[in-house]
Formats: structure tokens, C-alpha cells, sequence
């Protein structure tokens, strides 16, 4: 379910013949998705020096309606405005009047396609509409400039922003199952413990706790309630923290949403560090092992208080925490309370009357979850030979660390472990070495490198008995993942590393292959055994743009049928 409306550049640039290739990329997107008043409905905006409607999202209510008018869209021609095209989205497409059900949380998408540089200022547009929870891609299309779709798109930018060198290339994005589900996919989680902490100290007053009932309600009103599927808890905090329920104590959604309504305002101090503690003691201490598992900050940001140490330790518990700050006050303090990156774990609205419109859009990234990591085993395979800067060894460190914060570790949750190779293979912690999260990052940040040749054979041939080590040392069988960073060709002397690969994937690991700079795209793919588990970055420091698409894979549904066949 989604209302996704097309900004479709229509300038003289442009061309006839190109103009007819955004038909037939329109045509073949819009073909994908299950139209409906109750599913997907698309609208579509035509700009130039101005911008205009084509039809509004209540406009068809079927997909042949929408595939008739495209195919006959009349080619406007002028300038190119993108900015006043993204102001006109967002006052008359994105309204009910037009057919927009953000008010019923149905997530709101735009889809920019553009060839060239806007004659008009573009951001402070694109960031009033993503203010408002619509997610924004922006397609470019030969000439455009990447500047300006960073500007238009939403982060990370490997998910919402495509380049093509010419307008026949846009069916290869129309065509990309992952661009699909990317855009109309908005699974959300059947699964999850949430705990809810809320500032009601005097600076929040009697006005905007109000309108924080409403956002409460309205959010957990999306949520599918019962004590197999989403548990949610609510404490206050000021100056101490106040237990309202806990996890276990509302199993059906009417009596939840009735307590929500009359919550008490308490009032005092701000101390966001003992409000942390309290509800990883007193709330997540009764959590679900195998659901995940978070918590919803919502503050004006107002305390003096240093709440670093208290997030942290309620991560190492496997707690995803988000942070919604209200109002003008400085948000630095809260960027070590929420979890990274800030872009999808930290949100700021200045007003509290503004609290609404993250439900339907900003909050997307909660209502979405990696389901079966509960248990996995997963090994990083890292190039330390010489080509590798010490930089970059530590950019692959940083890479490693991001992607701990998303799992929760333990002997019998997910359990990490690190092998490097050069001319050799060297195991440095085994799975079983380190039992929680903060000994596992404490290990990586201690990593080193020594240099030499570049045996990716040696290192994969390393890992075929680790993996079966690691099989003894469970009571059951769990998904087992390798991820493989490297920067050059192996030089292999043996068995090509195409042997031991699909001697890995025999045991039935996953592997993720990620080449840098040098890296040969053949023998990622020998690795991977799928260009769609095969990932290539320019330098080092780009490995975090790839986190989440190597995380979004991970966490697909394909998991959750390997543990059902178990």
C-alpha cells in the first residue's frame, strides 16, 4: 500500500523521442504495481516553467486508467523548474483533497525523473517534503546533476538516487525487481516489542502533551497488537521516570489505544540518562528473545543530563532506539541516544502540532525490521594486503561496527566473528570467542593489519572448517553468513577460489562479496554466486552507503523460509 506520485521533467531539453522513453519507463514502473483506492495509487505531475497535474491519486482507480493516459501524455516543453515542481507536489498532490492517505499512515512516495540543472532553488522544497514523511527518489537522466538529486532524494543515496547515461537506460531501472520493492514495498514488522518513553517535564506543557496523545495514538494505531505479534509499553520521565504499562500488560489494540488517551501529564526536571536506564531494566528485561526489540524517545531536548552510556548499554541489550526531538533546542546530545545513521534514527519536527506528519513517513524505518537475525552466525573475511591503507583498514573496521548495532549478540542470538588474510589466512576472534556486543566491538576497534599478497583462495579455504566448527557449537541449525571485503585479485596458486566458495555454499552459507577500487568483478561473483549478493565500491569510505542494501538482504523474507524449512 503506498500513494506514489510522478514528477515527470518535461522541458525542452527533453526532446520528442526521449519523451516517448518516459512514457514507456512510466508505463513498465506502473505496470509492477497492484493499483487500487485501497492499494497503490499513483499520481502524476508534468513540469516545466510551471508545473502540471496530469491526474491526482484519486484520479484512476484501476491500472489500465493510468497505462491509457500515459501512453498518450502530452509533451509540455520550457523551462526546467524542478523547485516550483516540488512545491506544487506538496500543496496540491499530497493533500487529501487530492487523494493522499497520510492521514491513515499509507506511506507517501515521490518519483522525480529529470535530464538537466534546475533553473530554480530546489532543496528547501525537497526538504519541506521529506519534513512531511514523503520519501523521495530522483531519477537523472544523461546530463542531470548529481548535486541536485542528492538534493531532491532522501539517504542513503545508493537507495534513492539513479543516474542513467541515456533515457533507453530508464528500463533498466523499471525492469530492477530491488528498485520495485525499494519504492512500492513497505513490508512492516508482524513481530516486536516497543517501548515508548516520553518527556513530560515543565518544559513540554499542558498544550503539546496533548498533541502527544494524539501522535501516540495515531502511531500505534498502525500497529498490529497481540502477545504474539507487536507488545508495546509506555513510561513518562522528568526528573525520574514513570512506569504507565509495560510490555505484557494490553494483548488487544482497543484498550491500549483507550489507556493512551488517558495518560497523565506529570511535570519536573529532564533527565533522559535514568528514564534510559529504567526502561532497560524494568521494560526490556521482559522482552521476547526472538522479536525485535525498540524503543521511541520522544523529547524536546531540553536537559543537561549526558545519556551516552545509559543508550548504550540499552543497545548492548539488542535495542533498536529511535528519537523524535520537538522544538528548537540542540539536538547534538541526542545524535549518541539514537542509534546510526541519524538520517533514519533521529528526527526533528519544530513544533509538536507537526508530531503527525512523521507517523506516515519518517517512522517507516520502525515499522520495518529484520525478522530471523534473532540467530545467525556471520564471519567478515577482510583483505589486510598491502594495497590497503591503514585508512582504509580502519574505514573496513567502521563498516564492521555499523553493521553491529543492528544485531543483537550473544551465544544464542547472533554471534560475529573476524578473519583476515594476505599472503596467509588469520583467524582473529572466532563466533564463539566473544559473547556480547560490547566484547565483539572492542575486538574489532583493536584490529590491525600487516600487509602482503592478496590469497582470497587461502582466506575462503580458511573458512570451510570454521563454518562447520561453528555448527558443533550450536543446538541448532541457524543461517550462517560470510561477508567478503576486498581490494585486488587473488593470486591463487591452487585451486581456484571458485572451488572453495561453492564448497561454502554447499554448507549452506550465505556469502556477500564487496570489492573495493581494484577488486575483479568475475571472481566477486565466483564468491558470491549472485550478482545480487555482489556489491562494488570506488574507495573504502563509501562501504557504509552499501550497509543498508547488504542489510536489507540479510534481512529478507528468503531467511525466514530457510528457518521454516528447518
Amino acid at each position: 500500500m503506498a500513494d506514489i506520485v510522478f514528477l515527470v521533467d518535461g522541458s525542452a531539453s527533453i526532446g520528442l523521442s526521449n519523451f516517448q522513453q518516459i512514457r514507456d519507463f512510466l508505463s513498465s514502473l506502473v505496470s509492477n504495481f497492484d493499483i487500487a483506492p485501497n492499494k497503490v495509487r499513483i499520481g502524476l505531475v508534468q513540469f516545466s516553467d510551471t508545473p502540471r497535474t496530469e491526474f491526482y491519486l484519486k484520479t484512476y482507480e484501476n491500472k489500465q486508467q493510468i497505462l491509457d493516459y500515459i501512453r498518450q501524455l502530452p509533451y509540455k516543453t520550457g523551462g526546467t523548474n524542478t523547485g516550483l515542481g516540488l512545491e506544487f507536489l506538496l500543496k496540491s498532490h499530497f493533500v487529501e483533497e487530492a487523494g493522499s492517505r497520510a492521514k491513515w499512515n499509507v506511506p507517501q512516495i515521490s518519483v522525480v525523473i529529470t535530464d538537466g540543472n534546475s533553473q530554480d532553488e530546489v532543496e528547501p522544497h525537497a526538504q519541506e517534503l521529506r519534513q512531511k514523511g514523503i520519501k523521495l527518489y530522483a531519477i537523472g537522466i544523461k546530463d542531470a546533476d548529481e548535486k541536485l538529486l542528492k538534493q531532491i532524494a532522501n539517504q542513503p543515496y545508493d537507495q534513492y538516487v539513479y543516474s542513467v547515461s541515456d533515457f533507453t537506460a530508464l528500463q533498466e531501472i523499471s525492469q530492477n525487481s530491488e528498485t520495485i520493492s525499494l519504492i512500492a514495498d513497505c513490508r512492516e514488522i508482524t513481530s516486536a516489542d516497543i517501548v515508548l518513553l516520553v518527556d513530560s517535564s515543565d518544559s513540554v506543557g499542558d498544550t503539546n502533551f496533548a498533541e502527544i496523545r494524539r501522535f501516540l495514538h495515531t502511531f500505534v494505531d498502525r500497529l498490529e497488537i497481540g502477545g504474539d505479534k507487536v507488545r508495546v509499553g509506555l513510561a513518562q520521565f522528568s526528573h525520574a521516570p514513570y512506569q504507565e504499562f509495560l510490555l505484557d500488560a494490553y494483548r488487544d489494540k482497543a484498550n491500549l489505544l483507550k489507556q493512551l488517551e488517558n495518560i497523565m501529564y506529570h511535570k519536573g526536571g529532564t533527565n533522559i540518562a535514568k528514564a534510559l536506564d529504567f526502561i532497560r531494566e524494568s521494560y526490556f528485561s521482559q522482552a521476547r528473545k526472538n522479536v525485535p526489540r525498540i524503543a521511541i524517545v520522544i523529547t524536546n531536548g531540553n536537559t543537561n543530563d549526558t545519556a551516552e552510556e545509559a543508550a548504550q548499554k540499552l543497545r548492548q541489550q539488542g535495542v533498536v532506539i529511535f528519537v523524535i526531538k520537538t522544538g528548537q533546542a540542540d539536538a547534538t546530545h541526542l545524535s549518541t541516544v539514537a542509534n546510526s545513521p541519524q538520517e533514519e534514527f533521529l528526527f526533528s519536527v519544530d513544533t509538536y502540532q507537526k508530531l503527525d506528519g512523521l507517523s506516515s513517513g519518517h517512522l517507516e524505518n520502525v515499522m520495518q525490521s529484520c525478522k530471523f537475525t534473532a540467530e545467525a552466525d556471520m564471519y567478515f573475511l577482510l583483505d589486510e594486503s598491502g594495497s590497503i591503507s591503514y585508512d582504509d583498514f580502519d574505514d573496513m573496521k567502521a563498516f564492521i561496527l555499523e553493521f553491529l548495532h543492528v544485531f543483537e549478540i550473544g551465544p544464542d542470538q547472533v554471534r560475529i566473528g573476524v578473519v583476515k588474510f594476505a599472503d596467509k589466512a588469520t583467524p582473529v576472534f572466532h563466533l564463539n570467542t566473544y559473547n556480547t556486543k560490547a566484547k565483539v566491538q572492542k575486538a574489532v576497534k583493536a584490529l590491525f593489519m600487516e600487509g602482503g599478497g592478496t590469497r582470497t583462495d587461502l582466506g575462503l579455504e580458511e573458512m570451510i572448517p570454521l563454518f562447520k566448527q561453528a555448527e558443533q557449537t550450536r543446538k541448532k541449525k541457524v543461517r550462517e553468513f560470510l561477508i567478503v571485503i576486498t581490494d585486488g585479485k587473488s593470486e591463487h596458486v591452487g585451486k581456484p577460489l571458485k572451488v572453495h566458495a561453492e564448497q561454502l555454499r554447499k554448507q549452506n552459507v550465505t556469502i556477500y562479496a564487496i570489492g573495493v577500487k581494484d577488486a575483479d568483478k568475475a571472481e566477486l561473483e565466483d564468491m558470491s554466486g549472485s550478482p545480487k549478493r555482489t556489491f562494488f565500491v570506488n574507495n573504502y569510505d563509501a562501504l557504509k552507503e552499501i550497509k543498508s542494501k547488504i542489510l536489507k538482504e540479510i534481512c529478507s523474507f528468503e531467511g525466514e523460509d530457510f528457518m521454516a524449512e528447518l
